[in-house]
């Protein structure tokens, strides 16, 4: 089976090598199945990219080998602003109609096309579908729709990709229902299969149940992008509130991004700053070993669809607190951790002082040993080539 992946996002790079790591992760687990995959990723950059994080950017066509897998990249800067009704859809287009042709001559023409999110892959794969009649599988996990960020004029848009795709799957099952409700004159079913837990959390083999072994402090994680969606000011207040002044108490936060010097005032306010450390951008062999290291793991977020970080914490049999925005409840239970509602400073201090109180009596090697049976790379990719094959056989 060939099957061709289109992301929405820009993908795996030197400059940021987070985005679209969801979607090389789900290549390779196809690819380590038995699968031919390759991927094509249009990749048009704002202006204000370019002022910032240009250095060593090239416009122009590009062929990389990621594990390999072929990627097919065409950088450029964007012609229209994204933010411009109707016509900042169409460059997207027309550099991945230009992708595929170069992609088919090299490998053939793909069985099926997956599109990661409706705006821009899932309007490529509409245009490639009615030219070569290719089906195609639509995955949203765009947390736009639970923000309510969607446009109007975008509308139109996503439900041309929705009613053409031959398969539906949502993240999770609160996005899938939260799509329906959204576009509910369209009579389709969205299917629930969820980001795969990457290959490195599950095969880790440095594993600790329980405590640390310094029983007088106790270490709270965090991961993320410093953007306000994340919901890291509610995270320092809360902690504040419950810790001010406990130095064994500690919170690290990894991730960069536009809040950060915010966060660190704000850390210096509340009188934290020597409780509270910002790590910065780590790799994932180093975001793995924060993990390992902490005592529970937190998520603040205000929205996620999904929450990967999530079960890459689980995956290190840690405890989570997150709150109820989405998709942390479909993940987290009282085997395994504490929801909150989002944006609850006394909900989420009260969790924390909760946690260090009852800490023990989490089973690590349980939460890991469900983690991996439900997210881990046999039971994600079984359930999609099951997908792809429906689709394949006419029964999509």
């Amino acid at each position: 089976m060939h099957v061709l992946i289109i992301p929405s996002e820009c993908f795996v790079s030197a400059e940021e090598p987070l985005v679209g790591i969801f979607q090389r992760d789900q290549a390779r687990a196809l690819k380590k199945a038995g699968l031919k995959v390759g991927i094509l990723a249009p990749t048009p950059r704002s202006l204000r990219w370019l002022m910032v994080r240009s250095r060593g950017w090239a416009r122009g066509f590009e062929i990389k080998v990621d594990d390999g897998i072929s990627v097919y990249c065409y950088q450029s800067w964007r012609w229209v602003p994204g933010r411009v009704p109707y016509l900042s859809i169409i460059q997207p287009i027309i550099i991945g109609k230009r992708l595929f042709i170069r992609y088919i001559s090299d490998h053939g023409m793909p069985d099926l096309i997956h599109a990661h999110n409706s705006l821009y892959a899932g309007l490529i794969a509409v245009q490639l579908n009615k030219k070569y009649g290719i089906p195609f599988v639509l995955t949203e996990h765009s947390s736009a729709y639970l923000s309510n960020r969607i446009h109007k004029w975008q509308r139109s848009f996503i439900k041309s990709v929705i009613k053409n795709a031959a398969a539906r799957i949502a993240v999770s099952r609160h996005l899938g229902k939260t799509l329906e409700n959204i576009f509910p004159d369209i009579a389709v079913s969205w299917e629930h299969i969820p980001n795969i837990l990457d290959n490195l959390f599950e095969k880790h083999n440095y594993f600790k149940n329980g405590r640390s072994s310094d029983f007088n402090s106790f270490r709270f994680l965090t991961v993320g992008a410093l953007t306000p969606i994340k919901g890291h000011m509610i995270l320092l207040q809360a902690f504040a509130k419950a810790f001010k002044g406990n130095l064994a108490i500690q919170l690290y936060i990894v991730g960069d991004g536009p809040l950060h010097d915010d966060l660190v005032n704000l850390s210096k306010r509340l009188g934290i700053q020597r409780q509270v450390k910002f790590l910065g951008y780590l790799t994932r062999e180093q975001v793995l070993h924060e993990m390992q290291e902490c005592d529970a793991f937190i998520l603040p977020s205000l929205h996620e669809t999904f929450g990967v970080v999530i079960i890459e914490a689980l995956a290190c049999g840690k405890p989570v607190i997150a709150t109820s925005c989405g998709g942390p409840e479909e993940i987290i239970n009282n085997k395994n951790g504490i929801l909150v509602p989002p944006g609850d400073v006394i909900s989420l201090g009260d969790a924390m002082l909760n946690m260090i109180q009852e800490v023990n009596k989490y089973d690590a090697f349980k939460i890991r040993e469900d983690c991996i049976s439900l997210f881990g790379e046999a039971s994600v990719v079984r359930h999609l080539i099951s997908v792809y094959e429906r689709v394949l056989n006419g029964r999509g």
